[in-house]
C-alpha cells in the first residue's frame, strides 16, 4: 500500500513496466484505487496549478533514486471487479478503479552522467524568470564631507550622487484561471521574510535567497488570451526589483569609519520607521 497526498492506492504486483530509448524514458505503472478516489488520485498524481501554488506530477525515480526528471503525463482509468486489498475495503464500492499511468522524461539524469535533454515541446512553460539590469541614481548626504577642506555644501557644486546597481528579478507565471489577488496588493511593499528561488543559485549550489526586505514589488502586469475552446487563461509578471542594503535603509556618512553605511531611519526614541511597508511573498512565488 501507498499514499499520495492523502489518497491510499496499492501498485499491481507486475508494474512497472519501463522502457528506455536514447535519450528518453517511458514507464508504465498499474495502480488500484478506491472508485470514488480514482479522479482525485489521477489529478495528484499528473500536478496542478491553483492559484499560484504548483502541485508537481509524481516523478519516477526507478525505485532506489537513481533517475530523475521523470514524471506522470498520462493516466487511463478503468473499473475492474476484482476487489483489491485496500484497507477498511468494505467501506468502499465493490468496484476498484484501475489507473495506468505513464511517466515521461523531459530530462533523463542517469547514474554518472549530466542531463540529456531530448528536445522542446516535451513540458508546457508554468514559470519563466529572468534577472535584468536596474540601476538607481541616489543623492549621497553631504553632512561631514568636505573638498579641500570646505564642506560640500559651501562649495556651491552640484550634490554628489551614486548609481546604486541593482537587478530586476522578473517572474512570469503562465496559463493562470485567474490573477492572484496579490495582483492588486503587494505593489509597493517589500518581503517581509527571506524568498528562496526555486531555479536560481548561489556558488555553493543552495538556492538563491533574497534576504528580508530587499525585493520591492513593481507594478505587475497582466495580459488574458482567449482559445477558442472557450478557455481565457492569464499571463501575470511580477517585477521585483533586488537592492543589496534593502529597501527601508538609507546612506549617511559614518565619520567613525570614514565611510557610507546603510540604517534605517528611526524616530526620537530610536524605533525604525518604515518607509515602505512589508508584505507576504509566499502568495507570489511559485
Amino acid at each position: 500500500m501507498a499514499t499520495w497526498r492523502g489518497i491510499t492506492y496499492e501498485e499491481d504486483v507486475n508494474s512497472p513496466i519501463e522502457q528506455y530509448s536514447e535519450g528518453d524514458a517511458r514507464i508504465t505503472r498499474t495502480l488500484r484505487c478506491a472508485w470514488e478516489d480514482r479522479h482525485s488520485l489521477a489529478k495528484e498524481l499528473l500536478g496542478y496549478v491553483h492559484g499560484t501554488l504548483l502541485y508537481p506530477p509524481h516523478s519516477y525515480d526507478g525505485g532506489d533514486g537513481t533517475l530523475s526528471g521523470i514524471y506522470a503525463r498520462e493516466c487511463t482509468i478503468r473499473p475492474t471487479l476484482t476487489k483489491g486489498t485496500i484497507a477498511d475495503e468494505t467501506a468502499y464500492r465493490d468496484q476498484i478503479a484501475e489507473l495506468t499511468v505513464v511517466y515521461r522524461a523531459s530530462t533523463v539524469i542517469y547514474p554518472g552522467t549530466g542531463p540529456i535533454d531530448i528536445g522542446p515541446g516535451t513540458d508546457t512553460v508554468i514559470v519563466e524568470e529572468s534577472l535584468e539590469p536596474s540601476v538607481e541614481f541616489l543623492t549621497l548626504p553631504t553632512k561631514d564631507i568636505y573638498i579641500r577642506g570646505t564642506p560640500v555644501e559651501d562649495t556651491g557644486i552640484a550634490t554628489p550622487a551614486k548609481a546604486i546597481q541593482m537587478v530586476d528579478w522578473v517572474y512570469t507565471m503562465y496559463h493562470r484561471w485567474f490573477l492572484p489577488s496579490t495582483f492588486f496588493t503587494m505593489t509597493g511593499k517589500v518581503n517581509s521574510a527571506a524568498v528562496a528561488s526555486r531555479t536560481l543559485y548561489d556558488a555553493t549550489g543552495a538556492p538563491y535567497v533574497f534576504g528580508a526586505e530587499t525585493l520591492l514589488c513593481n507594478p505587475p502586469s497582466a495580459r488574458r488570451e482567449h482559445y477558442s475552446s472557450g478557455v481565457s487563461l492569464w499571463t501575470v509578471t511580477f517585477r521585483f526589483t533586488y537592492r543589496q542594503d534593502g529597501w527601508n535603509k538609507f546612506p549617511y556618512w559614518n565619520t567613525t569609519t570614514n565611510a557610507l553605511t546603510w540604517d534605517n531611519l528611526k524616530d526620537g526614541d530610536g524605533h525604525a520607521i518604515p518607509i515602505y511597508e512589508t508584505g507576504s511573498f509566499s502568495g507570489v512565488i511559485i
